[in-house]
This record gives C-alpha cells, structure tokens and sequence, in this order.
C-alpha cells in the first residue's frame, strides 16, 4: 500500500497515457468525420437511407472505419441473450453493402 501512495501520481499519468493511446488510435480511423464536412453529411445520409431501407436502428451501427470512399462498420441487433454483430462495408458513392471480407 506505501508503493501505491508513493507513486500514485506516476500510475495516474501512466494510466491517462495508455487510455489516450487507445482513443487516439480510434480517432484516426474515424478522422475523415472530424476534418470534412462534406464527408461527414455523406456518411450521416448514407447511414440514414441505409437505416431506412433495412429497418435497421442507428443505436445499432457502431462505426470502425471511415474514408472519403467507404464506410467499415459493425452491424449489432439488440436483441435478448447474446448479440451476434455482423461487419459491413457500405460504399459511399453506389450505396452497395457488402460483408467484410473474412480476414477482417
């Protein structure tokens, strides 16, 4: 318990430091929705016309992977008992949704 009251400040900081590494790794998968507008509604409509044609909630899209081209996303249903989450790809220009492929 001495160790951990003498250096509560070096875990703290080390702590901060590894969670900081992990969101700074999810923030560049999805920086094109933070540095373009033009990207970020396209995606936000696709997502919708998408959410729409399938019935899908948007509560269950969890985004993994976004370029100015395509969007990499996990499709999970709420469901009761264990939620299968399925991996699509949605390109942005044709709307054409296809599984991702199996190494991903």
């Amino acid at each position: 318990m001495c160790f951990l009251l003498r250096f509560q400040w070096h875990l703290f900081v080390a702590l901060c430091s590894v969670i900081g590494f992990f969101l700074l790794i999810r923030i560049g998968f999805l920086l094109p929705l933070y540095t373009s507008s033009s990207v970020r509604a396209n995606v936000r409509s696709s997502l919708e016309r998408l959410s729409h044609e399938h019935g899908w909630l948007l509560s269950d899209i969890d985004l993994r992977q976004v370029s100015s081209t395509q969007i990499r996303f996990l499709y999970r249903p709420h469901l009761r008992g264990c939620d299968p989450s399925l991996c699509y790809v949605l390109m942005l220009s044709s709307h054409i949704l296809q599984p991702c492929a199996s190494g991903s």
